[in-house]
């Protein structure tokens, strides 16, 4: 599986894949809930799927627009505080809630793309 057929599944997918991923992430490390008090989680994971969207077309094709998009995120992730050791974090978790989301689809290339 490519990184565009795993975002494409997610985008096509009825599964609540995303929100999923935040009851998860904020169970396992509830030290970060606080940055996610004043947010609909409902809505935050629209906004992480489509963030999504964006690495996967920044990964395929380097867009400039996308590029600089991406560093907004990381400005405003900065402004707001998130810890660094939040994202490592944050990551892992997303990727083993794809994993589980793709089942027998998942490769090990993708975990590492």
């Amino acid at each position: 599986m490519k990184i565009s057929e795993s975002v494409h599944a997610l985008l096509t997918s009825k599964e609540r894949v995303v929100e999923r991923f935040y009851e998860q992430f904020l169970t396992l490390y509830p030290e970060l809930k606080s940055h996610f008090e004043s947010r609909d989680l409902k809505l935050q994971a629209s906004i992480v799927t489509m963030a999504l969207v964006s690495v996967e077309a920044y990964y395929s094709h380097r867009f400039p627009a996308v590029e600089h998009y991406l560093h907004v995120l990381g400005h405003r992730h900065y402004h707001d505080g998130i810890p660094p050791d939040g994202f490592p974090k944050f990551r892992d978790v997303l990727l083993t809630t794809l994993e589980e989301f793709h089942g027998t689809d998942w490769t090990t290339e993708l975990h590492v793309e």
